[in-house]
């Protein structure tokens, strides 16, 4: 097993104090126990910062996380997996490695986890709510045209499922028509949730029943 990973992270960073979560970020995914990664950074925000051994995109405008993660997976379109972290939240250490034994052995092409979530302090504050029920494929299509049940932090997707799928769909910047189940509280579409209701009828979906996943709350850095 010595498939390539590439995790694509897109970052707005609003000020230079939000570099902490991006830092907590980075050393999550060095932290893995499957080594054969590359990272990818799209910035699209007025800070950035360098890393070694990270690729990093800086744009000359304000896009979405959607726009940014499709950039970022069109550089690795060589790998053999795809995950987007988004900057403020994090990995747990065998994450990588868990799903891709799960993808390598029963065929799956969107693998996902559960997740924790943390507050600005790195401190585990609960579990991220989602439909824990929908796990295997027909379970999550069946929930999946009504609740979004995927975290996309904790995705990982093969490469050539995720560009035969379409990519995410910037809805936001495209005005495509939208209805209440597409936008959360704040009016904010679900940008991932078009691709996962488009790939569900033509590729194999898993969530794993472990919480791989650190998501932070009410700190988002990466719109």
């Amino acid at each position: 097993m010595n498939n390539k990973i590439s995790i694509i992270i897109p970052a707005y960073l609003p000020s230079d104090s939000y570099y902490k979560f991006l830092d907590y970020a980075i050393e999550s995914i060095y932290s893995q126990t499957y080594k054969n990664f590359s990272i990818t950074i799209v910035f699209n925000g007025p800070f950035f910062k360098n890393y070694n051994n990270v690729q990093s995109i800086v744009l000359p405008y304000k896009t979405s996380a959607a726009i940014a993660r499709n950039i970022g997976a069109s550089l690795n379109w060589d790998s053999d997996y795809l995950c987007f972290l988004d900057a403020d939240d994090a990995f747990i250490e065998h994450k990588l490695e868990t799903q891709l034994h799960i993808c390598n052995n029963e065929d799956v092409d969107f693998c996902f986890t559960d997740a924790k979530t943390i507050d600005e302090n790195n401190k585990i504050i609960g579990k991220y709510k989602i439909n824990s029920s929908a796990h295997e494929h027909e379970e999550i299509k069946k929930y999946i045209p009504y609740e979004n049940v995927l975290i996309t932090s904790t995705s990982m997707i093969k490469t050539t499922s995720f560009f035969k799928a379409g990519m995410f769909v910037a809805a936001n910047e495209y005005g495509i028509k939208d209805s209440s189940t597409q936008k959360n509280e704040y009016g904010n579409y679900f940008e991932d949730y078009y691709l996962w209701i488009t790939a569900i009828n033509n590729f194999k979906f898993k969530k794993i029943s472990q919480d791989l996943c650190l998501y932070r709350e009410n700190t988002s850095v990466e719109r």
